[in-house]
């Protein structure tokens, strides 16, 4: 049994068939029926089973009635359930009850708002408050029969004017008076704890079907302070959530600096909705969610640099930093995500395949270039540097180029081996034959390099730090005299 209908459809007062200040003499009576009844395996029907209503059916088992009265025992258990229940403390009571017993709903609402419309809440009428408040809950029970309520306009003015009327004589003047009606004299409950509960329970009811956003709406014009009650009660949850998901990914990326990005990435998919319902609740412009957003954004960023100051690795994780940058508030933290996005961009540059644009560079795969740069000139002599510039590759482009690399080589051997024979057969002299091979090879493999070499020139091209370089001055070809 769940906590809602515990309070609702399975409300002590309810299954026991009374109004929740009868005196001991019904309840008992009532009980004794109920479990004659039970051992014979046979229902029993009393007039406040209300359900008309849309409450769901009863549960009058033998176990239940056994622990029923445990239920009520304690003072301060009769007030929270009487809170969603009704009493019969004047004649007025006794006529609207009489009449909602029957079925008349809208006769026994008109009794009772005619001694609480617009009216200050009094010994006379704090019954009639409690009553008219529950009724309007219950008539707002959907037809599921599951304690879910309706959400049409109609349904949210008068569960708003339920839960005004509630708040009302919770923290009235006479809320001791209403204790003292439900209890017979007893303690009861104070207005801070009943406040408190009532505010955790309307919430927990109305989310069974009711989205943060609706639950706003349902808010609307409330007292200020019960606006605020509600509201903080709504996010608690999610903010706790989000600060233990905080204090856990910063606990884990300490111990493993390296799992940085995976660590990081889990704490945004698991604080995500929290921290959507709390700006949702809250606002934008909340202290309370501008602080915890500044905080959950640096959480996220830290994961990151943990992770590339131990692998030099972290260009995976730029969308994380750009969401970090989504939900910064203060400047500082602004400024901080975007030297992450900028840092995160530049080595996903830097680590880049300069062949194929698109695949991560492996620091054991390179191939090397020589660059020149004059440094002195006269009519005829030049001086200058030499500067060798390692490209790296991804396996994929070092691989293919590799392969090129053979084929040109297979093709200057080919054409080497064709013009060394064709001198022979024309020259039939060895050091003739020798020359022509060479010459062969050189042709064979310029040939080859512009068959097969375009890949590798295009990586070497392309390599930002070869670009930097020709900015400076630097070329490709040795500078002659």
């Amino acid at each position: 049994m769940s906590s809602v209908s515990s309070y609702i459809s399975q409300n002590p007062y309810r299954t026991l068939g009374v109004v929740a200040n009868a005196g001991i003499k019904p309840i008992q009576k009532n009980l004794s029926k109920l479990k004659a009844f039970s051992k014979i395996g046979k229902s029993y029907s009393l007039e406040y089973d209300l359900s008309f209503l849309n409450l769901s059916d009863i549960d009058r088992s033998e176990k239940v009635l056994t622990r029923i009265e445990n239920k009520i025992l304690l003072d301060e258990n009769k007030v929270k359930y009487t809170l969603f229940w009704f009493i019969e403390n004047n004649p007025i009571d006794s006529v609207a009850l009489n009449n909602l017993t029957k079925g008349n709903i809208e006769k026994a609402k008109e009794i009772w708002e005619k001694t609480t419309i617009n009216k200050e809440i009094t010994t006379k009428n704090l019954s009639a408050v409690n009553n008219l408040a529950t009724l309007l809950l219950f008539k707002n029970l959907d037809d599921t029969k599951t304690d879910k309520l309706k959400k049409t306009d109609e349904s949210i003015k008068e569960l708003r004017a339920a839960i005004a009327l509630k708040n009302s004589l919770i923290t009235s003047l006479h809320f001791k008076d209403f204790c003292d009606v439900v209890c017979k004299g007893g303690n009861g409950l104070n207005s801070t704890d009943a406040q408190a509960f009532f505010s955790e329970e309307i919430l927990e009811i109305l989310s069974i079907n009711f989205s943060n956003k609706e639950l706003l709406k349902v808010f609307e014009g409330l007292d200020d302070n019960l606006s605020e009650t509600l509201n903080n009660s709504l996010v608690e949850q999610p903010i706790n959530k989000i600060k233990s998901a905080i204090k856990n990914a910063n606990d884990k990326v300490v111990e493993d600096n390296s799992a940085g990005i995976t660590i990081g990435k889990e704490l945004i998919k698991n604080t995500l909705n929290d921290l959507k319902q709390i700006k949702e609740v809250l606002g934008k412009d909340d202290y309370q969610y501008q602080t915890l957003a500044d905080r959950l954004a640096n959480q996220i960023m830290q994961c990151g640099i943990f992770c590339f100051n131990k692998t030099h690795d972290d260009y995976k994780y730029l969308s994380s930093y750009k969401y970090a940058l989504s939900i910064s508030i203060e400047s500082d933290t602004i400024q901080r995500a975007n030297d992450c996005i900028k840092h995160c961009e530049e080595e996903k540059v830097a680590n880049l395949c300069s062949s194929c644009n698109k695949n991560k560079v492996n620091p054991n795969n390179k191939i090397q270039t020589t660059i020149y740069k004059e440094t002195n000139r006269t009519y005829n002599r030049v001086n200058y540097q030499r500067l060798a510039i390692n490209i790296f590759l991804c396996n994929s482009c070092y691989h293919e180029i590799s392969e090129n690399s053979k084929q040109i080589t297979y093709v200057g051997i080919g054409v080497g081996v064709l013009a060394l024979f064709i001198t022979l057969i024309g020259y039939n002299w060895g050091g003739w034959c020798i020359a022509g091979g060479i010459i062969g090879y050189v042709i064979g493999a310029f040939i080859g390099g512009l068959i097969y070499g375009g890949q590798e020139q295009k990586a070497i091209d392309n390599n930002k730090t070869m670009k930097e370089y020709l900015k400076k001055g630097w070329q490709t070809y040795e500078p002659q005299a």
